[in-house]
């Protein structure tokens, strides 16, 4: 699960290097772990052999791959670039890094193949909700202020050409808390490959992409824990070998007013909280920043919707419903092919 709150400063701790070797394999898993975006990161990888030199060397590359995500995305951060463009004022075009050209073209992609559903200008609907930086959500905002708000969210209210980027109002303003941590998962296996490790895992906060083997020549398995609270119940094993996985849910984060529970994934539409049965979405794909906006669509999307999708595009993706305590889990053909038997 993640949203805004994990998208603080970076954060350097001391990193655990270990190794463990397979029986009859002379291969070893090594092991670099650390925090980002309010999350622990883990990178696994298979390696005949690596001294602590080559670890080091590589867990400094890694973190500075993270840093620089955090100084392009980071909304908590007033020096990242997100919140240059942010203060930005309307109808006056400002240059954007390659980094952040690619992420926001990422998401243009995932909105419209969700016809709306994920929209990285929700941030202003998220934070009247009062699900924003330490907001407290207390009570359901009125027609007027939503449609208020509405009226300056949704990607049309910004172009970008090339590398330039203009709002056509100076409030609208981009959060990628929904794709960030995919994206630095992504970044993450990029560095890996570059430098001819291509047996690995690596894991962002639960979001994760997977290459290759583990030392006993096996793909690699991730469980999925049963979306309750305190619960450490798996509830499906994948086999993963070059794919990425990310899972959005509300069944931490939400609030109750006037009857109803009212969940922090906001319909970008209809500027609404969406309420749903829905406490779970996982989704695989090729990319992880592709599987985490995903997964945020799906919830605000519905059930028939998005297992509609899935099925007209061969999309991977695992609902879980809570209907009065009772679960309901919905996996698409696609999502079934992972499944470990």
């Amino acid at each position: 699960m993640f949203n805004i709150k994990h998208l603080t400063s970076l954060l350097i701790s001391s990193i655990l290097l270990t190794q463990t070797t397979w029986a009859d394999s002379a291969d070893k898993i090594y092991h670099i772990n650390g925090k980002t975006m309010g999350n622990n990161y883990k990178v696994s990888l298979v390696a005949n052999s690596m001294t602590p030199q080559q670890l080091y060397l590589l867990r400094e590359d890694i973190e500075l791959k993270l840093e620089i995500v955090n100084k392009t995305m980071s909304t908590w951060r007033k020096d990242s670039e997100i919140s240059k463009i942010n203060a930005w004022p309307a109808d006056k075009p400002i240059y954007i890094s390659n980094e952040l050209k690619i992420i926001i073209l990422a998401s243009k992609k995932v909105e419209k193949i969700t016809s709306g559903a994920f929209d990285i200008t929700v941030g202003p609907l998220v934070k009247l909700w009062g699900f924003g930086p330490d907001g407290i959500p207390t009570a359901i905002p009125s027609v007027d202020s939503i449609n208020q708000v509405k009226s300056y969210t949704g990607s049309s209210n910004f172009s970008l050409m090339g590398n330039n980027y203009t709002k056509k109002d100076s409030r609208l303003q981009l959060d990628l808390s929904g794709i960030a941590k995919g994206h630095a998962v992504d970044i993450l296996a990029d560095t890996l490959d570059s430098k001819g490790i291509h047996h690995y895992f690596v894991d962002i906060g639960g979001e994760v992409f997977a290459k290759g083997y583990r030392p006993n020549k096996e793909n690699w398995i991730i469980g999925i824990e049963e979306p309750k609270k305190n619960s450490t119940h798996i509830i499906t094993t994948l086999s993963i070998n070059g794919k990425a996985i990310a899972t959005s849910g509300d069944y931490r984060n939400y609030f109750e007013a006037e009857g109803g529970k009212f969940s922090h994934v906001i319909n970008p539409k209809t500027g609404r909280s969406i309420q749903t049965n829905i406490i779970s979405a996982t989704v695989i794909a090729p990319k992880c920043a592709t599987a985490d906006a995903l997964a945020t669509a799906s919830m605000v999307m519905g059930t028939k919707a998005i297992m509609q999708l899935a099925d007209e595009q061969d999309l991977a993706v695992m609902l879980i419903e809570d209907n009065f305590g009772e679960l309901k889990i919905h996996q698409s053909k696609e999502f079934k092919k992972f499944i470990t038997q």
